[in-house]
C-alpha cells in the first residue's frame, strides 16, 4: 500500500496529463465555439472530459464560464488524501494578461502570491503544486492545506479548475467576484466575437479526450464552428467526428436537437 501511495502521489503532483505537460503524448490548449450569427440565442454548449485507463473511463462536464478579472477558487491540496487543483487559464485578448494568484489558508489570511504573464492567444494549465513550487521562496504549498487562490487579471481571462483526489477528477465551482458580462473578442476571421463560448481547457492524447455537446433549444436548426488552438495560440489539429483539423465549420444543430463533436 506504501508503494502505490507512493506511486499516485508521485503522478498525482508531478505530472497530471492536461495539467503538468510531462507526459508527452498528451497535448492542451483551449477550444472557441462560434456561432454564424451573433445575436443567435438558445444554444447550450459544454464539454466533457473523457479519461480512459485500463477498465475505467472517468467522464466530467464542464460549462462554459464568462470572461472575469477576479475570481475566486478553493483550494485543497494533501498527499495524505492525494489531492490537489488543476487551474486552466485562456486569455482570448490581443495583449498580454499578467495574472496575480493570491494563496489564502482557510482562516482567511494570506499565505503567498504569485504573478504570472499569459500572452495574447495563449493558454496555461498547472496544478497549484506547480504555481506555487519553490522550497525556501515562501510561495511552496505545504503538504496538507487547505484554503482559496484568488485569481485577478489585468484583462479579462476564462478560467476552469479541476480537484483531483487519487486517480479521480471533479469540477470546482469558480466565483466570479466582480461579473462584467465581457463577450468573447474576435480571434481571428469568424472566430470568437459577440454570442462566442470559449473553454479554457481542451486536452487530446495519454487516455485523455474531449468531448464538446451543443444543445439547441429553438424551432430552427442553428449552424456553429468549432476551432481549437494549442497553448501557444497556433492552430490545435486533432480528429473528431471523422474529421483531421483545426477548425470545424458549418456544424448544424437541427431544431431542439444535439450535436456531439468528439473523438
Amino acid at each position: 500500500m506504501r508503494g502505490l501511495a507512493a506511486t499516485l502521489s508521485a503522478i498525482l503532483f508531478s505530472a497530471v496529463p492536461g495539467f503538468s505537460q510531462a507526459a508527452s503524448d498528451t497535448v492542451a490548449g483551449y477550444a472557441v465555439v462560434t456561432p454564424a450569427s451573433p445575436i443567435a440565442l438558445g444554444l447550450v454548449v459544454f464539454e466533457t472530459f473523457v479519461q480512459t485507463r485500463s477498465q475505467d473511463t472517468l467522464e466530467v462536464s464542464v460549462l462554459p464560464t464568462n470572461l472575469t478579472t477576479n475570481a475566486l477558487l478553493p483550494v485543497d491540496v494533501s498527499r495524505t488524501l492525494l489531492t490537489t487543483l488543476g487551474i486552466a487559464i485562456g486569455n482570448p485578448f490581443n495583449s498580454s494578461a499578467i495574472v496575480t494568484m493570491t494563496l489564502r489558508k482557510s482562516d482567511g489570511t494570506q499565505f503567498t502570491a504569485i504573478t504570472i504573464t499569459v500572452p495574447a492567444h495563449q493558454q496555461i494549465s498547472k496544478l497549484v503544486t506547480e504555481l506555487f513550487p519553490a522550497p525556501g521562496s515562501g510561495s511552496v504549498i505545504p503538504s496538507e492545506f487547505s484554503g482559496t487562490v484568488a485569481i485577478t487579471s489585468t484583462s479579462p481571462v476564462s478560467i476552469v479548475g479541476l480537484a483531483f483526489r487519487g486517480l479521480n477528477y471533479s469540477t470546482v465551482p469558480l466565483t466570479d467576484l466582480t461579473p462584467t458580462n465581457t463577450p468573447i473578442p474576435i480571434l481571428s476571421f469568424g472566430v470568437g466575437g459577440l454570442g462566442a463560448f470559449l473553454f479554457p481547457q481542451f486536452v487530446t492524447g495519454g487516455g485523455w479526450a474531449t468531448r464538446i455537446a451543443i444543445i439547441n433549444t429553438t424551432a430552427g436548426s442553428l449552424t456553429v464552428r468549432l476551432d481549437l488552438f494549442a497553448q501557444d495560440g497556433s492552430p490545435l489539429t486533432v480528429t473528431l467526428n471523422g474529421q483531421t483539423s483545426s477548425s470545424f465549420p458549418n456544424l448544424v444543430i437541427p431544431a431542439n436537437g444535439l450535436l456531439k463533436i468528439a473523438p
